[in-house]
């Protein structure tokens, strides 16, 4: 083999090197913090759900959209609330949350048209989202714990 043939394939191979590794969506996924509950409906509460539950981010099942709700301290979980979203044609699906306040439809349920409103009511109280949701169906996403320049905070039914 030439001296050249040997440059080109070392190149080669660490060029290509470089493309193995973890890509951003792996890096957030190992750094988000492990709740310590059984995979589930009521693991992972507040955090990113398509990350790991869609068809592009990993294992089963995926979901289409996914969030938590809090109650007025922004920590709790809050159960019961009704999630009611409507895609761009008109198309609505309604979920109550769980216990943990968490939500989602499985995609092979709802295949809805972005962008989506979202209303939330407990029964006393009733919020809509002041604008639609374009395309991320984890609600985390924008909806982080704390309240900064990159999230809108968490979601909470009864402070309206």
């Amino acid at each position: 083999m030439t001296r050249r043939a040997i440059t080109t394939a070392l190149t080669v191979a660490l060029l290509a090197s470089g493309c193995i590794g973890s890509t951003p969506e792996d890096r957030e996924r190992d750094a988000l913090p492990d709740d310590g509950l059984e995979e589930g409906p009521l693991h992972r509460a507040g955090q990113p759900c398509l990350l790991c539950h869609s068809s592009s981010g990993g294992e089963g099942p995926h979901f289409v959209v996914a969030g938590t709700v809090y109650g007025t301290d922004g920590v709790t979980g809050r159960g019961g609330v009704r999630v009611t979203l409507t895609d761009v044609t008109g198309d609505v699906w309604e979920l109550l949350t769980n216990e943990a306040g968490n939500f989602m439809i499985d995609e092979r349920e709802w295949s809805p048209v972005f962008p989506l409103s979202v209303d939330l009511s407990d029964g006393t109280h009733q919020i809509g989202m002041r604008s639609p949701i374009s395309r991320e169906g984890s609600c985390a996403h924008c909806h982080r714990a704390e309240l900064s320049a990159t999230s809108a905070g968490p979601v909470e039914v009864g402070a309206f």
